[in-house]
């Protein structure tokens, strides 16, 4: 009977009382809006998005998933806005400034970006998102000993890690230090196997050494996960033409980038070039049979 009653009392208040179900209503909308942003339901969650703001402008967690969501879209000055907003609503909140310190280094603008990184740090130092964008951005503008010193507290803090690893890289690579850059990245890989974007800085430092076998494996990884990526098949067509001389393959690439755009100047440019050094290696490999035939002839005559 008591526990029909609390039932009873609770579905009352509920029904009775807006502010409760409204926040129900909300946590579902945020879910949902999390949901379409994974599944890059790109439309109806940014139309979600506006409709739930617009109900409550002031929720931090709702505007947290909107600049989630405008981020990924690639609309950096919408997500900006209002990562700005919540830093402004929540000053002790980490992840806005993490998040605006990353895409003013994409903007190159290092000096912002450090200065949020650092802020971002003594707001939580333990944080280790925080800490990486601090050692990226030290690395980036080239304040090498600062940033072997935040490396050495994230290693500490961290231990095995995946992202530590790349940000070692990184650090290695610009001390071009590339044999222990090669071992970081590849540690950071076998942590984060999936991770697209290290397969194409694996590929391009593996390049860098001569190691093109290996630069041509990591390629072909990353288009079997992403085959329509003009980006990845490009890189592709350039290793195969300028590094394997495989001219044939290099023509496949450069026509599967013109099955996706073809107006690409590039592929088209790479597609005659193609032609006109397999022909002139024809020629080259005629000339050397008929000069070996004739050495052979006054050999034997």
């Amino acid at each position: 009977m008591k526990r029909k009653l609390l039932t009873f009392l609770i579905l009352a208040a509920v029904s009775t009382n807006p502010a409760f179900a409204l926040a129900e209503s909300e946590d579902a909308g945020i879910k949902q809006l999390v949901a379409l942003t994974k599944a890059q339901s790109y439309v109806k969650a940014t139309n979600l998005f506006d409709r739930l703001i617009e109900a409550d402008p002031n929720n931090p967690q709702l505007r947290l998933a909107g600049a989630r969501l405008y981020r990924r879209m690639g609309m950096f000055a919408r997500a900006m806005s209002e990562y700005k907003l919540l830093m402004k609503s929540d000053p002790n909140m980490v992840e806005p400034v993490v998040a605006l310190s990353q895409m003013y280094m994409e903007y190159l603008n290092l000096p912002q970006s450090l200065t949020l990184a650092r802020h971002a740090v003594s707001l939580k130092p333990n944080d280790k998102e925080a800490r990486i964008a601090l050692c990226t951005v030290l690395i980036a503008s080239d304040y090498l000993k600062e940033a072997e010193e935040e490396l050495s507290k994230l290693q500490k803090q961290s231990g095995s890690d995946a992202d530590v690893n790349y940000v070692a890289y990184k650090l290695y690579l610009k001390h071009g230090q590339l044999g222990k850059a090669r071992q970081q990245l590849e540690a950071a890989m076998k942590l984060d196997p999936s991770n697209g974007p290290w397969l194409l800085d694996l590929s391009e430092l593996c390049e860098t050494q001569g190691d093109y076998a290996t630069a041509n494996q990591c390629l072909q990884r990353a288009l079997y996960a992403d085959p329509l990526s003009v980006d990845k098949l490009s890189r592709m067509a350039t290793l195969q033409e300028y590094f394997l001389q495989n001219y044939d393959q290099a023509v496949e690439q450069y026509k599967r980038i013109l099955a996706i755009d073809p107006d690409s100047v590039t592929a088209l440019a790479g597609l005659d070039r193609c032609k006109a050094r397999k022909n002139d290696l024809a020629g080259i490999l005629k000339i050397q049979v008929r000069t070996l035939a004739a050495h052979l002839f006054k050999l034997f005559a």
